[in-house]
């Protein structure tokens, strides 16, 4: 479902709640089967979506916001704490590659 609906906005009540759970028990069960939260989980889907589709010549921020991140801070953050590096970084190097 994540994998497919990244760019929808996306919240731990709604999916808690379409699948019958509370949402303390369905974090509690999503953060020991994933090892991560709920919430860094869809953000490192949409950062790879994100990745899957920069090109040279990509408005970063419209792609971002495309991906399903409500903002462009919360988008950098997530991007630098996967990536270890900055999105624009990340497209120069693509650039050079070509």
């Amino acid at each position: 479902f994540l994998q497919v609906n990244y760019a929808e906005k996306i919240t731990l009540e709604e999916i808690s709640k379409h699948l019958g759970y509370s949402k303390y028990y369905f974090s509690k069960l999503f953060n020991a089967y994933m090892k991560c939260s709920f919430e860094n989980y869809l953000a490192s889907i949409r950062v790879q979506k994100f990745i899957e589709q920069l090109k040279p010549d990509t408005n970063i921020t419209k792609l971002a916001f495309d991906c399903g991140f409500e903002s462009i801070s919360s988008f950098y953050r997530n991007f630098k704490s996967i990536w270890h590096t900055t999105p624009l970084k990340m497209q120069k190097e693509l650039s050079e590659e070509k």
